[in-house]
């Protein structure tokens, strides 16, 4: 009984994922990018800009961490409510119009760190998102790679805070050049998203499952 319950779990939880994978959204965790910079040149400049959405007054923070590849204390700019290093991690807040990293290195690799957000909730509605922002440039600031041409970025993390305290957020992940940029969730959020859809599925099976048994035992009475 109890094998036949996590078969059907995990075959739940494997669903849950891969719909998740296809929306190209995921709960609040830390999300792992990796840039291939082998097209970009030699040495230039990856900006990470974290912005609220017009309008929107909810406090929300960007933390980079687990930086490889990148040339070690190569210089940075930071813009805004940014602060930290390579070595520390950075933390970039969107309390201003444009807070941003702009972190030189060496290029002809693979470049990766990851983010985790977090921040205030929003009962109010999607105007609380914010949008980290990827763009890579040369070394004399002209922009580099398949970006969207609208605003030269490789790639967008959208944050969307929880509706209530203690509701996780939401991340939207936005590629633009797929070819040279992956974003995408730890494996730990990825369970703890899947097993948590899973149990939902469940849940909602075991009520479909009980009302089906009181209608035909409401048909044999």
């Amino acid at each position: 009984m109890f094998n036949a319950f996590f078969t059907r779990l995990a075959r739940q939880a494997m669903l849950a994922l891969t719909f998740a994978a296809c929306s190209g959204y995921a709960a609040a965790g830390t999300i792992h990018v990796e840039i291939n910079t082998a097209s970009f040149g030699n040495a230039g400049w990856i900006e990470l800009q974290f912005n609220p959405a017009p309008g929107s007054t909810t406090s929300a923070t960007a933390l980079l961490s687990n930086f490889s590849g990148f040339t070690p204390f190569a210089d940075a700019i930071l813009d805004g409510d940014a602060s930290g290093s390579l070595a520390s991690g950075f933390s970039i807040n969107n309390s201003g119009a444009v807070n941003a990293v702009v972190q030189s290195s060496s290029f002809g690799g693979i470049l990766s760190f990851d983010v985790t957000f977090s921040g205030a909730f929003d009962a109010v509605g999607p105007i609380g998102q914010s949008v980290l922002a990827l763009i890579a440039y040369d070394e004399n600031f002209g922009v580099v790679g398949n970006f969207d041409p609208v605003d030269n970025t490789l790639a967008k993390l959208t944050w969307t805070p929880g509706s209530a305290a203690g509701v996780n957020g939401t991340v939207g992940i936005d590629v633009f050049d797929q070819g040279a940029v992956s974003a995408v969730p730890e494996p730990a959020t990825w369970l703890l998203m899947g097993l948590g859809l899973a149990v939902v599925a469940f849940t909602a099976r075991r009520r479909a499952s009980a009302n089906d048994a009181g209608v035909h035992g409401a048909l044999a009475a």
